[in-house]
């Protein structure tokens, strides 16, 4: 008989379901897998968009550089009248850009190429809340021989890149 009482109190617990503690360590683990999901979708993404910058960036600065080994214009000192818009006319594929003050497809700001001294300068709006992406982007061009130091992240979110020739 004394079986019997033992199944009885048994049935009941079970009956009865989740305790509330055990309720919040499930609560709990399924918010830190979900908060794990968007740290590392947040990290992909903006690596993403870094790599796209770079590759723009570079567009920019390979066509800039053929726009001045064209015949016509490298007996000049300078970069005198380079803009997206000269580049596009010349024939130099700097697609998706077609003019300065175009959004950029990585950040979506506007993309400015013009004249510096002998070089030229490219600007490339990010953000002012990219800081941290800006200064990451200067360090990935600090290396070219012909960045100027004085290349710079402005507080208004563009990155800041003076070119000599």
């Amino acid at each position: 008989m004394n079986n019997n009482i033992l199944k009885i109190e048994n049935q009941a617990r079970r009956e009865r379901g989740f305790t509330l503690v055990e309720l919040l360590f499930a609560v709990f683990f399924i918010f830190a897998a979900l908060v794990a999901i968007v740290v590392t979708t947040n990290n992909v993404t903006d690596t993403g968009k870094h790599n796209q910058a770079v590759a723009e960036i570079r567009t920019l600065i390979g066509g800039a550089r053929a726009w001045k080994s064209q015949p016509v214009r490298s007996g000049r000192g300078n970069y005198t009248g380079i803009s997206i818009q000269a580049l596009a006319t010349a024939g130099i594929d700097v697609a998706p850009f077609r003019a300065n003050g175009g959004d950029n497809a990585s950040y979506g700001g506007p993309i400015y190429l013009g004249v510096w001294n002998t070089g030229f300068v490219l600007s490339f709006g990010m953000g002012v809340q990219e800081l941290k992406a800006c200064n990451a982007l200067l360090d990935k061009f600090s290396a070219d021989v012909q960045l100027f130091t004085s290349s710079f992240c402005r507080a208004d979110g563009y990155l800041i890149l003076y070119y000599r020739r």
